[in-house]
């Protein structure tokens, strides 16, 4: 998965749905993606259809997904949550 999705693309797109999106019981969720962390926010996560990425300290991130068109369908979600 590495250089896979630009770590600052997905943290724009994370900061993004949460300044723009509706606030759900668990996190945020704009245009279809949802967006979360764990208590203490060093881990963020991204979220859309069956594909969960995490983003951690140090610039690190891990992509599970169950097929390559959802992780396409995905990283197009984000490219335009960050082109607005």
């Amino acid at each position: 998965m590495e250089n896979l999705i630009d770590n600052k693309l997905a943290l724009t797109a994370f900061e993004r749905i949460t300044r723009l999106g509706e606030k759900t019981d668990t996190g945020y969720q704009f245009q279809g993606v949802s967006a979360w962390q764990d208590y203490d926010g060093y881990t963020c996560f991204l979220g859309y259809n069956d594909v969960t990425m995490t983003l951690m300290f140090h610039g690190k991130y891990d992509i599970e997904y169950s097929t390559s068109d959802s992780l396409k369908q995905f990283m197009k979600k984000i490219n335009l949550i960050c082109a607005d």
